[in-house]
């Protein structure tokens, strides 16, 4: 089982923010050592030149030092003016310009921004009259470092570098490079970072410059990022050896080669260089990368089958570093969810499922999509809710490249569903993206042979070169015949070190020509492929020619026969066709009266009721009249669609965009509406069958009714609005809404008893929709998913047209 995408994302973002300072300089400084030797000099130096370069420097020092002391801003500003001032006396352009870069540096840091810029701006048009590209190119960095989106701050890079190409100044070149690639892996487009990081690489290198582990590491981190396993621990291993401080970047270089290590299944070396890195993240409180190292060693021990040893340390390390931030809250949680999962912990992990979602469902941070729809996934999966976990998968696919597993998991799920079709598609899915990455690890199998030939014979040349230094010492300190033994005994070293040199030379023939053999074999292998293809294909060809040729013949008879049987059956078929079409219309159009007659009876008779209950309502008061009214307004929404039936040529269906409108008027009359409550309707031309239109009428009837009495006690003017729109094929949503005084702060659907609600509620579960009232700033009432029986008979029957067809 692999580890979830999210420690790629991760990785990402805390390698951003161990690594990016305020802003770095464009080049080191002086260190608090040399700066106290540079005050001692200023005090003596009669050199105007010296002094001009100690201003420059002790100013540089004071603006970026890592010192936290009070008065380094004042300092700075004290330098940086004295600089000003002596090379204005002496007219010294370059240092002129140089002191208004610093100058502008601090303004900078200061939040003066608009300063910052336009001396920048100044430095750039003289440094490029006087032809100091080195001084412009600086400049132009500075004004990148003013911008805060990437875009802007790449825009301004790119002429630092133009600029200092210009020059000789290729230490600034590098620094320049970095800060292109660090803009490109902000944004992340990582294979141009990468191509960035390697030229400032290519420069460090011819240099022999020393402070090189942090760009080792952005190396090791971007070919991790783009797959490239091999360089990216190629480049760790390197970022170790050049560093001899146990710091956070080492750390990070232990970090990464362990994953790298971990990600190509070499699981002893990754456990041996992340439990280093988690040395020093402990030891330094870095919580962030303790977090993170510490969910690389967990997924180690998950890939090694030790699902328990893997839980019961994050455990362990949860009690002794509780996550406090919310990224960490998260990430831990996530965690706790895949290891109850793959440890059959359903309880748990259930539980842990549910504080994840809620986290989600409450931050819905986009970086965190991937990790809940893959950790759901294998929730379901796990404990056999196989529905939601397709779903979940599905989502996951859109993010993983290649999603190797997940097509596997998808081929399995289809498998147990019965939906073999979609099975094979995601198993030949996964199988083409597994073929694809075994020919990936194969060439990723000899550049390890290479690498691991290189590693050793840079620790034999390593050898050689401790071997003849420590002769040189003995030398110095042994005088006479111990002298001469040791001379004998480093000439030995050096003739077993040439001999080591020899082997490994040897072992680097072997090596070449293993992999050569494996080429020809594989070339082998593919030629005897296409040479067996070719002959089955020829056999396959002239097998399908001669049933080719056998059908053609048989067929011939037999469309012959069929085509005379067909033409005397036709002759019968046709006569009784003609002769049952004409009862059939027959038969139709008594249906079609005898059905207009029934719903003109039930009109009558409805309007009978009406007129009766109108009778009795002059007897009655209150409560009971109000009863009677209302019971009045419910019948003739039904009377109303028995109306529009037989006045219809389709029998079956009722127009909603004519009945609604009209049942609206009604009401409208009934109630004796003021004329400044305006009723705004939105109906689609939507045809529904009885069954759905008397309790859709119903519905609209109670709705408009109670928001025409009530909403707008009080008021002069209010607005109903009603909508009835299409949602898919077969489904559709109704919304009452007013904009009046709205429902009690304390109203609850379960617990309301009056008749308009219970009859909304009941009607809503026979139309099998979804019923929501709110009544904050008014009234809304939402039935979603009406089930519409005319399009979905419709849309049936052409589904089993096209599958006859």
């Amino acid at each position: 089982m692999r580890s979830p995408i999210f420690l790629l994302l991760l990785s990402v973002n805390l390698f951003a923010v161990n690594n990016a300072k305020a802003i770095d300089p464009l080049l080191p400084g002086l260190s608090p050592q040399q700066a106290k030797v540079a005050l001692n000099k200023l005090k003596t130096t009669k050199s105007s030149q010296e002094r001009s370069r100690l201003y420059l420097d002790l100013a540089h020092y004071y603006l970026y030092t890592e010192k936290k002391e009070p008065n380094n801003q004042k300092n700075a500003d004290v330098y940086i003016q004295k600089a000003l001032v002596f090379n204005q006396n002496l007219q010294y352009k370059r240092g002129i310009l140089e002191a208004e870069i610093l100058k502008a540096i601090s303004f900078a840091q200061t939040k003066r921004h608009g300063e910052a810029g336009s001396l920048l701006k100044n430095v750039i048009s003289e440094g490029a009259n006087a032809n100091l590209k080195d001084l412009e190119g600086w400049a132009w960095f500075e004004t990148a470092m003013l911008e805060a989106k990437e875009e802007a701050k790449l825009k301004y890079l790119i002429k630092a570098e133009e600029s200092l190409k210009q020059s000789n100044d290729r230490l600034r070149l590098a620094s320049i490079y970095k800060w292109k690639g660090w803009v490109y892996y902000k944004k992340t487009d990582y294979q141009p970072a990468l191509d960035e990081y390697m030229k400032a690489w290519n420069i460090y290198s011819s240099l022999r410059y020393k402070k090189i582990t942090g760009v080792l590491n952005y190396l090791a981190l971007l070919n991790n990022l783009l797959k490239n396993r091999t360089e990216a621990l190629k480049y760790g291993l390197m970022a170790i050896e050049s560093t001899k401080e146990e710091d956070i970047d080492l750390a990070i270089s232990y970090s990464i080669v362990g994953n790298c290590y971990r990600v190509t299944g070499n699981s002893k070396d990754a456990t041996d260089y992340l439990v280093r890195a988690q040395i020093i993240f402990e030891r330094e409180k870095n919580i962030n990368w303790l977090f993170y190292n510490m969910s690389l060693i967990t997924n180690n021990l998950i890939d090694s089958k030790q699902e328990k040893t893997a839980l019961d340390n994050y455990i362990v390390f949860t009690e002794k570093y509780p996550a406090k931030s919310e990224k960490n809250t998260f990430e831990s949680t996530a965690m706790f969810l895949r290891l109850y999962t793959i440890t059959n912990m359903f309880r748990q992990a259930d539980s842990t499922r549910k504080e994840m979602v809620n986290m989600y469902k409450a931050n819905k941070k986009p970086a965190w999509e991937t990790t809940v729809n893959t950790s759901l996934a294998e929730f379901y999966f796990q404990f056999k809710d196989y529905e939601k976990a397709k779903v979940y998968y599905l989502e996951a696919s859109r993010s993983i490249s290649p999603p190797t597993r997940i097509a596997f998991r998808l081929s399995m799920i289809d498998s147990i569903a019965g939906d073999y079709k979609g099975a094979l598609s995601h198993y030949k899915k996964y199988k083409s993206i597994s073929d694809s990455l075994q020919n990936e690890n194969r060439t990723k199998m000899l550049a390890s042979m290479e690498l691991s030939f290189k590693v050793k014979e840079n620790k034999a040349n390593l050898a050689i070169k401790e071997a003849q230094l420590n002769t040189q010492d003995r030398e110095l300190q042994v005088l006479g015949k111990d002298a001469l033994l040791l001379k004998q005994n480093a000439t030995l070293l050096n003739k077993e070190a040439k001999l080591k040199q020899n082997e490994l030379y040897q072992a680097a023939l072997a090596s070449q020509k293993t992999k050569a053999e494996l080429i020809l074999k594989d070339r082998n292998i593919q030629l005897l492929n296409k040479k067996s293809e070719l002959h089955q294909s020829e056999i396959r060809q002239q097998a399908l020619i001669k049933n080719i040729v056998t059908a053609l013949v048989i067929m011939f008879a037999l469309v012959i026969a069929l085509l005379w049987r067909q033409f005397r059956s036709k002759q019968k078929t046709n006569k009784l066709i003609t002769q049952k079409n004409q009862l059939l219309q027959d038969l139709l159009s008594d249906k079609s009266w005898l059905l207009k007659e029934m719903h003109h009876r039930v009109k009558n008779n409805l309007h009978t009721v009406i007129s009766l209950l109108e009778s009795q309502s002059a007897y009655l008061k209150t409560d009971a009249l109000y009863a009677i009214k209302n019971s009045q307004h419910r019948i003739y929404a039904m009377s109303l669609i028995h109306q529009k039936l037989y006045q219809s040529d389709d029998v079956k269906t009722i127009d909603m965009a004519v009945y609604i409108p009209d049942l609206v008027v009604y009401l409208k009359e009934s109630l004796e509406i003021r004329s400044n409550i305006q009723i705004i309707m939105d109906i689609d031309p939507i045809e529904f069958e009885i069954a759905e239109a008397v309790p859709l009428g119903l519905i609209i009837n109670e709705g408009v009714t109670n928001s025409l009495k009530y909403a707008f006690l009080g008021r002069e003017k209010g607005q109903v609005s009603i909508t009835l729109k299409k949602l898919d094929n077969s489904c559709y949503q109704l919304i009452l809404e007013d904009d009046g005084i709205g429902l009690p702060v304390d109203f609850e659907l379960k617990k309301v008893l009056s008749l308009g609600m219970k009859l909304i509620k009941g009607l809503t579960e026979q139309l099998e929709g979804i019923l929501e009232i709110k009544g904050k700033n008014g009234t809304r009432i939402m039935i979603t998913s009406i089930v519409n029986n005319v399009l979905a008979d419709t849309n049936k029957a052409k589904e089993i047209e096209e599958l006859i067809n």
